[in-house]
């Protein structure tokens, strides 16, 4: 279990409650995620727009420090979420109005632009890869070809902040 926190922490934590690792950043930690391909492979966003990833499985002195620190985000990093589908992906959103799709061997991003306002839901499709869903304070869902960053469809059903976004399992 991994718990992001305002104090500028992420704790992880095995099952039985015991406190495994504590993972200190310098500003507060808003999201974090684990990988489902990588054991041990850890996201955390960060107020500081920064995204760091760790590796929580090995010894403590090398979950100390982050492994990589993904940069590009303008604004703090709110959420971040791997692809179940394509190994090294991971989506993040962030009070700079984008989402970033991130290749995290090779440390670059497709810009996800549009929202005008902060984004903060994040999802990527179940069964489709290349799909990501992002929901913003714009009152907007948007669904995006992460291939090539275009919007391909933009919902307004909501008159207010989008904070969540869920696929039901069907």
């Amino acid at each position: 279990l991994a718990c992001a926190s305002a104090e500028g922490t992420c704790v992880v934590v095995r099952t039985n409650g015991q406190m495994f690792r504590t993972l200190k950043h310098s500003a507060a930690v808003f999201g974090c995620t684990w990988s489902p391909f990588e054991t041990g492979l850890l996201a955390t966003a960060s107020q500081d727009c920064n995204i760091y990833l760790w590796n929580v499985g090995g010894s403590a002195e090398l979950a100390s420090t982050p492994l990589v620190v993904l940069q590009g985000h303008k604004g703090k990093v709110f959420n971040v979420a791997f692809s179940p589908l394509l190994p090294d992906m991971l989506l993040s959103s962030s009070d700079d109005k984008m989402a970033r799709v991130w290749d995290v061997k090779t440390k670059t991003s497709t810009v996800l632009a549009g929202h005008t306002s902060n984004v903060r839901g994040i999802l990527w499709h179940t069964e489709i890869s290349f799909v990501a869903i992002t929901g913003s304070w714009d009152a907007t869902i948007r669904v995006w070809d992460v291939r090539t960053g275009a919007c391909m469809k933009k919902i307004c059903d909501h008159h207010a902040d989008v904070y969540g976004i869920a696929a039901h399992p069907d």
